[in-house]
């Protein structure tokens, strides 16, 4: 199967522009809705998670797309964004993607769905953008402050240079198992695919920030409503669910924070049906906020 045309069909029905990024470039994918409706139609800004791309969202798109535009950008050092300077902050990811929301749909405002890293550039961003973003919905958020190590997650398998593709195939299969996917029945060739392409552009190291506190932090300065969902074997949290839950309340106590049975970190893969389904219908009573 040509999954670099799956890919294709996504890159053939969005509009591609690139804003400023350290010294290089980062590329802000926009899907326009199909269906224009007034007072429906919103905007959505969808990040990806550490070691991703725009392609975390390969099973959301379509069904996202329909009534609201969406705009995904590689941000910065995944993907073809260009990488930041050494010494790198979570801050400064978030002002450049920031930045660069503001030169794609400039003072309009905007609905943040966020997976995983991305939820502390979302976190970071809303902070400061009180009016502009509507509301925040954050999948399997990182940095909730330092927990025990979660009982579930194991040590992923390194790759190296003497590897053949087939075996670093074999290797980002297990690791998606060991991170991403607690069903293992939705670990396709297409996952791995995704997960071989992505981890290879990875520049960012993002692991170093994910006992930080930027989500908390972040969620401390907001007001807009906020969505928090985890799939409860999500090898990043599992077994601390509980203590996420409260930290995020402690903060934000009118946060809505729900769990998805039986489901693991990459939600938006491995349960697109429902993360459509929850976005659809949060976004829908938000659309007015």
């Amino acid at each position: 199967m040509n999954f670099d045309a799956q890919l294709d069909h996504f890159d053939n029905q969005c509009q591609v522009i690139e804003t400023a990024c350290g010294e290089g470039k980062m590329p802000f994918r926009v899907w326009s809705p199909k269906v224009r409706d007034a007072g429906i139609s919103q905007n959505l800004v969808l990040l990806h998670g550490g070691s991703g791309s725009w392609n975390h969202w390969v099973k959301n798109i379509d069904a996202l797309a329909v009534r609201h535009q969406l705009i995904i950008p590689d941000l910065p050092g995944f993907g073809d964004a260009a990488a930041l300077a050494e010494g790198y902050q979570p801050q400064d990811t978030a002002d450049w993607v920031a930045s660069g929301i503001q030169q794609v749909i400039g003072n309009q405002q905007y609905h943040f769905v966020a997976f995983s890293w991305g939820s502390v550039i979302a976190a970071l961003i809303a902070a400061q953008q009180p009016v502009q973003v509507k509301s925040i919905m954050l999948i399997g958020p990182a940095s909730m402050g330092m927990m025990p190590k979660p009982l579930a997650r194991k040590d992923l398998i390194p790759r190296n240079a003497d590897m053949t593709l087939a075996e670093i195939d074999a290797v980002n299969k297990e690791n998606l198992s060991r991170l991403m996917i607690y069903d293992k029945n939705k670990i396709d060739d297409f996952a791995v695919f995704l997960q071989t392409l992505n981890t290879r552009r990875a520049r960012y190291r993002s692991p170093r920030f994910i006992d930080g506190t930027y989500v908390l932090d972040g969620l401390a300065e907001t007001k807009m409503p906020l969505f928090i969902l985890y799939g409860d074997r999500d090898a990043s949290a599992y077994p601390n669910l509980d203590d996420r839950e409260a930290r995020a309340r402690q903060v934000r106590p009118d946060v809505r924070f729900e769990l998805v049975p039986d489901r693991g970190h990459w939600l938006p893969y491995e349960a697109p049906e429902l993360v459509n389904s929850q976005c659809l219908n949060w976004i829908e009573a938000h659309s007015g906020s």
